[in-house]
């Protein structure tokens, strides 16, 4: 077993998501892995990134719209496990969380206050609910997990159409060079 693993990205660089610095981090992996990883584990009706996810939930997180750019980040170089079976696995939740904290300083996020980690929560749902009633095929009415019915329908333009993951990957970086400069 290799003691600190490691991926390759997209670019050619050596990640370890495990034990990551934020110079082994860069904004075209991150764009690139997450245009091609579909949402809900790929049990969709139509392919929808979490690149695109992730700009639609900058869209609606007006207060801080890079954070909700890249409130996934996490997922370009690990797993994304749906939100119902992450609970369950401490350890991914644990991994999450610390390479998050170097995506964060990687790209200067600002801490976020307790008000306005709800509010990113709430566009994050409300890109979910967005997403379950018009890509998840869901004859038997199962329930999300989660209770959206205080969650406002999203109108975003990103949200009507899905996008192949080269357009999502260029939005997403267009997204991120407007919001840094």
């Amino acid at each position: 077993m290799i003691e600190n693993p490691y991926i390759v990205t997209f670019t050619g660089k050596k990640v370890h998501p495990l034990n990551a610095t934020p110079d082994e981090l860069c904004i075209e992996d991150i764009a690139h892995a997450l245009a091609y990883k579909c949402r809900w584990s790929g049990h969709t009706t139509r392919f929808h990134s979490i690149a695109q996810h992730s700009v639609i939930v900058a869209n609606l997180f007006t207060l801080q719209p890079l954070w909700g750019l890249l409130h996934d980040a996490s997922e370009a170089y690990l797993a994304d496990v749906p939100s119902l079976i992450k609970p369950h696995l401490p350890t991914l939740k644990y991994a999450e969380d610390q390479l998050m904290e170097v995506i964060q300083k990687k790209f200067k996020l600002p801490n976020l206050d307790r008000h306005e980690e709800m509010v990113l929560k709430r566009a994050d749902w409300a890109s979910m609910k967005h997403e379950w009633e018009t890509m998840v095929y869901n004859p038997e009415g199962h329930d999300i997990g989660i209770d959206l019915r205080d969650v406002p329908e999203i109108h975003v333009p990103a949200a009507k159409t899905s996008w192949m993951p080269v357009e999502a990957e260029r939005v997403f970086l267009k997204v991120y060079r407007e919001l840094v400069n």
